[in-house]
């Protein structure tokens, strides 16, 4: 970080702490406009706080960052032996090093399966759309806050470096969710893998954005129906 980036941190940090002190008609004047100017600061300095649309481009095995060719090649065999056919390797976003991830499409055509290196992180999960739009994922991460079935989707995650067992941990929770709900799996084509992911993070972002964790929707959100 050079000065002036160092100057306008201090700056930004005098003005949210006079906001913070200020009358509430002070703040709900100031706040948004600060928060737009403070935006592409707070986003360089914070990459994962960075909200733009998914790229989805393909890039070829060998053009991956080693680090997440070896993840993928580590975990990709556990879902071929569940019967998933692999749909390819995808760039979401980028960053110094791309955010890629490599997806499949489950035998019974109901269920994606990604190996994910999201910003540093490796993860495996699944995702399954109900036929109500009800979305379910399932990964070997943790969240400090689920959110609440109103929203529109669930995740069940479990603790674990063994891809087999999120891919039938996710079967599970698929089949009790749908059970619960008098509905089942939407069938899915390889064309709907995008339309799917996207579906996912639309309803995570808005469910952030209800729980008071996202402060305001993304741009690329905020014309968009629900």
């Amino acid at each position: 970080m050079n000065i002036a980036e160092i100057i306008y941190v201090v700056l930004i940090v005098a003005l949210y702490a006079t906001c913070y002190f200020a009358p509430e008609t002070v703040k709900t004047r100031f706040t948004t406009p600060l928060r737009r100017w403070t935006r592409p600061l707070v986003e360089k300095l914070f990459p994962s706080l960075r909200k733009d649309p998914w790229l989805f481009e393909p890039i070829a095995a060998q053009d991956l960052p080693l680090k997440q060719r070896h993840h993928f090649e580590a975990h990709s065999a556990a879902y071929v032996s569940h019967g998933f056919t692999l749909l390819g390797d995808f760039v979401i976003r980028r960053d110094a090093e791309p955010s890629c991830t490599r997806f499949f499409l489950s035998r019974d055509r109901t269920s994606i399966g990604e190996l994910a290196c999201y910003l540093g992180s490796q993860t495996v999960g699944c995702m399954t759309v109900l036929l109500d739009g009800f979305y379910i994922e399932s990964a070997n991460t943790e969240l400090n806050q689920l959110p609440p079935a109103e929203h529109g989707l669930e995740f069940c995650l479990l603790k674990t470096d063994d891809a087999a067992e999120v891919i039938e941990h996710h079967a599970a929770c698929v089949a009790r969710t749908a059970a619960v709900r008098g509905t089942q799996p939407a069938p899915l084509t390889p064309s709907d893998l995008q339309a799917v992911v996207n579906h996912g993070r639309q309803l995570s972002l808005r469910s952030l954005h209800h729980q008071g964790v996202l402060a305001e929707l993304p741009d690329f959100l905020k014309d968009k129906q629900p």
